[in-house]
């Protein structure tokens, strides 16, 4: 988890500017498995990745990554989207863009989850990055390192299958 620190500034009643340091907390992880729970409002994840290994290059996955934040605005929206680049910084999977807003009651602190499976065209035996955007900007950064191997590949499903609509996930 990371947390970015940005300033608000306000108007007092005298018309002086206060200064208000707030702290947004973003997070990122890529299973090779992910369900949505509509009960609990929260995703079941499958093994958590560092690194897969591939037995060769190219080579095609389907992936999991899910994003979230804490201590947001309740009034504003997000524009949300995951990039998974190369070492060389090219791109080779990208999400869907998402607007999401805060997804929690009242009594929960303000922020949001959201999730994606990719399917991602590995050329090279390498580290990965994928990256989570939150306006355009990037929030956090997570390797993934690549490695050929072929007696570890028989955990990785060939056959992807959706994560539910954010739709279906907003309260």
């Amino acid at each position: 988890m990371t947390s970015i620190f940005y300033m608000e500034k306000k108007k007092s009643i005298k018309n002086k500017i206060i200064c208000e340091v707030k702290i947004v907390q973003y997070n990122l992880l890529v299973s090779d498995n992910a369900t949505y729970d509509q009960d609990s409002q929260t995703y079941k994840l499958g093994k958590l990745l560092r690194s897969v290994s591939l037995p060769t290059v190219p080579f095609v996955i389907p992936l999991y990554v899910i994003g979230g934040a804490s201590y947001l605005s309740l009034e504003e929206s997000y524009d949300t989207q995951f990039i998974i680049y190369d070492s060389k910084e090219r791109i080779v999977a990208v999400s869907e863009r998402k607007v999401v807003r805060n997804q929690y009651r009242a009594n929960r602190t303000p922020g949001f989850q959201l999730g994606y499976q990719l399917l991602i065209a590995f050329y090279a035996a390498e580290t990965h990055h994928c990256c989570f955007f939150v306006n355009d900007k990037p929030v956090f950064w997570y390797p993934l390192a690549v490695e050929l191997s072929a007696d570890q590949v028989d955990h990785l499903p060939l056959v992807a299958e959706p994560l539910p609509s954010r739709e279906e996930n907003r309260l």
